[in-house]
This record gives C-alpha cells, sequence and structure tokens, in this order.
C-alpha cells in the first residue's frame, strides 16, 4: 500500500486503495483517496461516551414512563366498565342532585316523603349525566324530624347493584336539598 497527500504542502499521508474490479473502494476518479479515515490520535475529539449513554438512558426511560401511562390507563378503562356492567357509565362520588320534601305542618320530613324525593332527585340527576333513571333503586331515609338550614342527613341506595351513601345538605328550613352519591 503507498501513501499519498491529496493536497499539496499537507503532511498527512492517506493511503491510496489501488483500484481493482473486485474492491468495493475502487478509485472512482482520479484522486480518490478512498472512504473517509479515522481522526488520528491528538486530533479533533469526538464527544464524550458519557454523552450516548445518557441519551440512550433517557430515551429508554421516557418509552417506561409512556408505556406505563399508557398501561395504567387501559387498566383504568377496562376496571371502570367492569364495574359499571355492560360499558355503562359509572357514577364516581359527588353526582350532585338538587331537590326539595314536603314537610309536615309540623316541620317534620317523613321517611316516605324525603325517601321518594330523593329518589326522584338522583334519578334526575343520573339523566343529566346520560344515564339511566333504572341505576337508582333500593332508596331509603329516615324521617328527618326538623330539617333546618345547614342541617346533614344521609340515606342508603343502590346504584347498579352498588351498596352507596347519599349525604343531603339541607339548603334552608323548607326543605330544599343537596344531594350527593357516595
Amino acid at each position: 500500500m503507498s501513501f499519498t497527500s491529496p493536497q499539496p504542502g499537507d503532511p498527512r499521508p492517506v493511503p491510496v486503495v489501488p483500484a481493482s474490479p473486485a474492491s468495493p473502494y475502487a478509485a472512482p476518479y482520479p484522486g480518490y483517496a478512498g472512504p473517509p479515515q479515522l481522526a488520528a490520535p491528538g486530533g479533533p475529539r469526538s464527544r464524550p461516551s458519557w454523552v450516548a449513554w445518557t441519551a440512550l438512558g433517557l430515551s429508554a426511560l421516557s418509552f417506561v414512563v409512556a408505556s406505563s401511562v399508557g398501561i395504567l390507563y387501559a387498566v383504568n378503562s377496562f376496571a371502570v366498565e367492569s364495574r359499571s356492567g355492560n360499558g355503562g357509565l359509572f357514577y364516581d362520588a359527588g353526582l350532585p342532585s338538587w331537590g326539595s320534601v314536603d314537610l309536615t305542618p309540623s316541620g317534620q320530613a317523613t321517611e316516605r316523603a324525603l325517601t321518594d324525593s330523593v329518589e326522584e332527585a338522583l334519578k334526575n340527576g343520573i339523566q343529566d349525566f346520560d344515564g339511566s333513571a333504572e341505576d337508582i333503586t333500593d332508596t331509603f331515609c329516615e324521617a328527618v324530624p326538623a330539617p333546618k338550614k345547614g342541617s346533614v342527613a344521609t340515606c342508603s341506595a343502590m346504584v347498579q347493584d352498588t351498596d352507596s351513601t347519599v349525604v343531603l345538605f339541607f339548603t334552608d328550613n323548607e326543605g330544599s336539598y343537596l344531594a350527593t352519591l357516595y
């Protein structure tokens, strides 16, 4: 193998590969010096290897995080569908519903009147969320002796075959309330 300088006065020798039909490095034109050569010791420095390893580590970490988020989203979607039955809506904590119960002349909310009022309010609230009124069954409220503004009462209900608690917050002395489902 012989060495030649590609430019006049260039002190770095470059190997010249002889042209042969079997060689993939056959010189396609006069003065072709062959494939690029690695930098000689003491020449320009390349990036340190820790940069490459850091970039690789960050890429792997971002892939793991993105995959984990996707898996958690899929598991959560499956869990919500399995709790709600047949892929329907699942009514999470809250479901605010407004209602009012007719009080007796003595100011009492009877068991029957309160139960019917709460069941109607919950059915209206569920329908506001595009649900079915048939999702509410077995509503039961005890009588409230004298519901006053700021007082609280609880009821029970079955929502999509799940035991639930309904908390009533009375907003005035006339029987108006905010029902929230838990």
